[in-house]
């Protein structure tokens, strides 16, 4: 706990007395949850591929084979680092994430541009949700990594190369048509009041990259993954009767052991629409943003609720916003 506290306080700075703080932080005790959680809450997203580099070189994550524990843990730390770097950490740090993967062998190289995949798309659209990211030049990582013979790499680098951007391509100083609309300032505000509150209080069920955690003896989540979710991303009154009143049962035949509280009576509109609008652009997710009033008018609408909702009483299928 003392581990955890230190790198929230430290990770205010943002510099690199910072940075290196909470590298030794992680590496005295990679596999603890409070060390990833407060991560996950407060890390710098520009240097996350710094924490991932020596994360990597973790004694504790190179031993081969990795154990099961061993494995999944050193999963949640790619996820994490990878996404908030793809989405948060911006060009120059994107370059250094993709130096680090050339580095790799080729099935954890694979893996890593997996990750990436799956954050900057969202293969239920088509054509896919996906963020251009505009170099000064070709990146260095990505020549490496073209020039990899395996055929995994290559593949992987073929899903994502679309994305990549710089002078001298047809594409730089464009954004793609179907990229989802920037965030106003006003929006922007709502993002970042939605990241510290998910991370302070949703991710002891969601987890901090979103895909639930799982329960204690490992079988079931406790969560739902929010990634990719049409519950969440596709539908916005049904998002938001969800933060409003809890949601209980089955969801698509499989039973969560966590549930999802209601949140709207102790919680005002802006705090329901800061979280909402985080989750819902965050991880790859390409839904629109959730204004305090669109909270307003869903509250007005169903102020007599007082019981959770269940899947069948939501309508998934009536396309919000």
């Amino acid at each position: 706990q003392v581990i955890a506290q230190i790198i929230l306080t430290v990770s205010q700075a943002d510099n690199d007395q910072g940075r290196d703080i909470i590298i030794r932080c992680v590496a005295r005790d990679p596999m603890n949850e409070r060390v990833i959680n407060a991560v996950a809450s407060a890390a710098p997203r520009p240097r996350l591929v710094e924490l991932l580099t020596s994360i990597l070189t973790h004694p504790t994550f190179r031993e081969k084979p990795l154990s099961e524990e061993n494995q999944a843990q050193l999963d949640r730390w790619l996820q994490y680092c990878i996404t908030g770097t793809v989405s948060g950490g911006g060009p120059l740090a994107f370059a250094s994430l993709l130096e680090l993967i050339a580095k790799t062998d080729a099935d954890q190289a694979t893996s890593m541009l997996q990750i990436i995949a799956s954050t900057v798309t969202s293969r239920r659209q088509k054509p896919p949700q996906a963020r251009l990211v505009q170099f000064a030049a070709k990146p260095a990582g990505l020549i490496a990594l073209e020039k990899r013979p395996e055929q995994s790499i290559r593949e992987q680098l073929k899903s994502i190369s679309f994305m990549f951007s710089w002078p001298g391509l047809p594409t730089y100083g464009r954004d793609f048509a179907h990229q989802s609309r920037p965030l106003g300032e006003t929006e922007k505000l709502l993002f970042a009041k939605g990241q510290a509150i998910y991370h302070e209080l949703c991710t002891t069920c969601h987890a901090p990259d979103g895909r639930g955690l799982k329960s204690p003896d490992g079988r079931n989540l406790l969560a739902p993954p929010l990634p990719e979710s049409p519950r969440l991303e596709e539908n916005r009154e049904a998002a938001i009767q969800i933060m409003l009143h809890g949601l209980t049962g089955e969801l698509d035949g499989r039973t969560y052991e966590g549930l999802m509280a209601p949140f709207g009576a102790s919680n005002d509109d802006e705090w329901v629409a800061s979280v909402l609008t985080y989750v819902r652009r965050e991880w790859g997710n390409a839904g629109s943003p959730i204004l305090p009033s669109h909270v307003a008018a869903t509250r007005e609408k169903f102020r007599n609720r007082t019981m959770p909702w269940t899947q069948e009483e939501l309508d998934w299928k009536k396309r919000g916003e």
